[in-house]
């Protein structure tokens, strides 16, 4: 699948993940991906929160210990 815009929110802590992917969402068009990744864990929960209320779908998520990666695509 082609990614058509990563986000690295590593460093970053709540709430800014979150902010971050919904402000680059706002920038894509229908049908874009996006890949974000980031190192604080709890983080995940509200990036995958706000993909959702964004027009955007969940294609796959990923989470480890300190990581998480989620693709979405923008509907």
């Amino acid at each position: 699948m082609k990614i058509d815009r990563i986000l690295n929110v590593n460093g970053k802590v709540c709430p800014m993940p979150a902010a971050l992917t919904r402000k680059m969402l706002k920038q894509m068009g229908s049908h874009e991906t996006i890949e974000i990744v980031g190192d604080f864990d709890p983080a995940l929960v509200n990036v995958v929160n706000m993909i959702t209320k964004n027009k955007a779908k969940v294609l796959e998520q990923e989470k480890s210990n300190n990581y998480f990666r989620v693709l979405a695509e923008k509907m």
